[in-house]
């Protein structure tokens, strides 16, 4: 789907979660990566850095288990709010923008 303006929020959702979908092998993996994806969706609409850190403190102390754990999931998170601002902008006050895929 390349207008993702036209999707319901599910479905623009489980779009913007490809990326950790593909690694997803069992149902209860997907509902996981979903889960992932919800909150980066959220995180990447949050109403500013302060309240982003915020959130992302919140995740990492509830999943990350090592400094490794940590460096990763600050790295995921980065690249979907890159994602998420790219697919759709007009959601990250950019007038007349189109989405991207």
């Amino acid at each position: 789907m390349s207008d993702h303006q036209g999707a319901n929020l599910a479905q623009q959702i489980a779009e913007f979660s490809v990326p950790l979908l593909e690694g997803a092998s069992t149902a209860q993996a997907k509902q996981n990566a979903l889960a992932m994806g919800e909150f980066f969706w959220r995180l990447a609409l949050a109403k500013d850095a302060k309240s982003r850190q915020e959130w992302l403190e919140i995740l990492l102390g509830t999943v990350a288990q090592s400094e490794a754990d940590r460096e990763g999931l600050c790295a995921l998170a980065s690249k979907m709010i890159a994602r998420h601002q790219q697919m759709f902008p007009a959601l990250h006050g950019v007038r007349g923008a189109v989405a991207r895929k």
